[in-house]
């Protein structure tokens, strides 16, 4: 089943991203664990990113699983909206534990992803989506091939990629030119041959 696939390491990195967080408050009151969480941002969130907040589950999740006595209950403060600065979010225990099966299912998908994964949904293949390989004067900048710069330390490890060539703090690494082939959709003869004419 999805619920038990990597549960272990879905927790452990949940444990990881909450402790990671620059969270102010996070306090026991009666039976409930309140989270707060100051934003900086314009805009308060609205609509499905308010009703299904993605950060907001992961607290709640994260919380749930170091206290699983108390009823996580997640506050956004926005220090740019000091009349009501607060928007206040809970789920019960049936969505929190949906949204884990959710992230399990997300984790193996990851995990299992690979080139043939990424071949199966090219834009170019869907009639909705093959606007995102150029319309008008823009372009893709995956389409075609180029050239760019790898940073890479004294163990062969890529530290950091440029396409300028402008790393700072290059002593001691070793700076390689390798090519970014290009969408094999564009870029492969066997592939050409079948590509739609809508992209001529």
């Amino acid at each position: 089943m999805a619920g038990n696939i990597g549960a272990d390491k879905i927790h452990s990195r949940l444990k990881r991203y909450f402790d990671q967080r620059q969270l102010k408050i996070a306090l026991p009151i009666k039976k409930e664990m309140h989270i707060i969480d100051y934003k900086s941002s314009k805009y308060k969130f609205r609509g499905d990113e308010l009703e299904a907040n993605i950060q907001a589950m992961m607290y709640s999740l994260a919380s749930k699983k170091l206290w699983p006595k108390l009823k996580p209950i997640i506050k956004f403060l926005f220090l740019r909206f000091p009349k009501k600065p607060t928007q206040e979010l809970s789920f019960n225990d049936e969505q929190i534990k949906g949204f884990e099966y959710y992230l399990e299912h997300i984790n193996e998908y990851i995990n299992n992803f690979d080139e043939n994964s990424a071949k199966a949904n090219f834009a170019v293949d869907s009639q909705k989506n093959k606007w995102m390989c150029g319309i008008g004067s823009w372009v893709c900048p995956y389409k075609a091939p180029y050239d760019y710069y790898v940073k890479i330390n004294q163990s062969g490890e890529v530290i950091e990629t440029s396409l300028n060539n402008d790393f700072k703090n290059i002593d001691g690494f070793k700076i390689e030119t390798r090519k970014y082939e290009g969408c094999p959709k564009f870029n492969n003869k066997q592939e050409n041959s079948k590509k739609d004419s809508f992209l001529d």
